[in-house]
């Protein structure tokens, strides 16, 4: 029978189930990590120093523990020992912070931080309690489990792991729709704050964007579910793609989110977008007044041409009857709040117009009773006229997204070019900007507006 702690590791894990001397218990490790009574891992202070900033000031030979020779005789090669408290029990806020168990007491060890906890280690590397001192513990469940840790737990162990080259695994919850979403979000957020915490390397956010990507499609809908969100682990992530997608439904819904939802957005982020969103709704302003003075090429007339005759007009009026559905249905649509004030900035309309959507033949027929044979004239022009407004509009309904549109559709307009020097943390802005880069198809630049994309 496994545990609840097992359980809840198969949420996600670096690794399959551990060899013995292998991560995350070597028989060599000198550190034990207690995350949970049950749960506890024996590293290598080495391997944690060069991976961790923080990990580098607490296991210093200053705080290791002196064994006695019975200790290392029972193999007993523990010097170090941290505890994982102050874990919050609320979903998705802290997933807690190590606290070093340490032979000195405070008087001889002031340098180190206050996630220290000052407890006397013995010579068999165990912690020697003060029963009238306050220990850090964590409210456990009957099965020694705190009730908070069931993604805690994983993530701290997906993190060490990684310092041992060990890959990172999302699996799916159990859960569907947008639980299942949710959950990928806090895992990625709870590895992240653990990477803070800890002052970790650059290195470690290689394997969880690796780890990430490998959700494909069910990573790109829960960008699309909380691309917000997205855009901000992004941003700690340094994650192209990941930010890109994210800013990519941020600008295209710019109109449905709301203050407070944009405020979550990052200084320098929140400028792009809102810059890129206003450039976007000046080009759809363009693209309505277009669609609004449409007309069929046959009665598209310059202002200085020579006027046509009775008997040249009576010809035209099967297109103007068609030219008069046409602008009867746009007055319609635009009186009930659709185009790019809309909080979809237009997607329904211009989706809409581009499927036909508006060539009903049978609405002309209510206004002015036509004949079979006349309709049938009718149907012919409205298709010529449908072909020149999917022209108008086929742009705009291009989508850059990496959302598979067959599983979700994102309803955003999502047409415009997001390049990698537009990432908050491209260091090498301003500089070679008529250089192509030569990267993968994700950093591959794309045409912009200042290509005359939108033109």
């Amino acid at each position: 029978m496994t545990t609840q702690t097992e359980d809840q590791l198969a949420t996600f894990s670096p690794s399959p189930s551990p060899q013995p001397d292998a991560f995350p218990c070597f028989a060599q490790g000198d550190v034990l990590i207690v995350l949970t009574p049950l749960e506890k891992l024996r590293l290598h202070s080495d391997v944690l120093r060069n991976a961790s900033t923080l990990l580098a000031g607490f296991l210093t030979p200053t705080n290791a523990a002196v064994l006695a020779k019975k200790a290392l005789t029972d193999h007993s090669h523990v010097r170090y020992r941290l505890e994982l408290v102050d874990v919050s029990h609320g979903i998705g806020e802290s997933p807690g912070r190590l606290a070093m168990v340490v032979r000195t007491p405070p008087s001889t060890a002031a340098s180190l931080e206050t996630n220290a906890e000052w407890q006397r280690l013995d010579t068999n590397g165990h912690p020697v309690r003060d029963p009238h001192a306050p220990r850090a513990s964590m409210y456990l469940s009957s099965h020694g489990a705190d009730p908070a840790l069931g993604s805690v737990l994983p993530a701290w162990r997906a993190v060490f792991g990684t310092m041992y080259g060990q890959e990172i695994h999302f699996h799916h919850g159990g859960g569907d729709g947008d639980d299942d979403l949710a959950g990928l979000i806090r895992a990625a957020s709870t590895i992240l704050d653990i990477v803070d915490h800890l002052q970790l390397r650059n290195k470690i956010l290689t394997p969880l964007e690796l780890a990430l990507l490998g959700n494909e499609q069910r990573l790109w809908k829960s960008v699309c579910t909380a691309p917000i969100a997205w855009a901000e682990l992004g941003t700690r992530l340094k994650s192209f793609p990941i930010w890109r997608e994210a800013v990519l439904h941020v600008v295209g819904g710019w109109n449905e989110w709301t203050e407070v939802q944009k405020s979550g957005l990052r200084r320098d982020v929140g400028a792009f977008v809102e810059k890129k969103a206003k450039r976007f709704d000046e080009f759809k302003e363009v693209l309505e007044q277009k669609l609004l003075g449409y007309r069929h090429k046959k009665i598209d007339f310059d202002a200085g041409e020579q006027p046509k005759g009775k008997k040249i007009q009576e010809s035209d009026v099967f297109y103007w009857q068609a030219q008069w559905l046409w602008v009867n249905w746009l007055a319609r649509r635009f009186r009930e709040g659709m185009g790019r004030r809309a909080k979809d900035g237009g997607w329904e309309l211009y989706k809409m117009i581009w499927e036909g959507a508006w060539a009903d033949p049978m609405e002309q027929r209510k206004a002015s009773p036509l004949t079979e044979s006349g309709m049938k004239v009718v149907r012919q022009i409205i298709g010529e006229m449908t072909a020149d407004l999917q022209k108008i509009v086929a742009g705009v309904m291009v989508s850059k997204l990496k959302l598979d549109h067959g599983q979700v559709v994102a309803e955003r307009l999502a047409n415009f070019t997001i390049e990698l020097k537009d990432a908050p943390w491209d260091t090498k802005k301003g500089k070679h900007r008529a250089k192509r880069r030569r990267v993968e198809s994700d950093h591959l630049p794309l045409p912009n507006e200042d290509d005359d994309e939108l033109d």
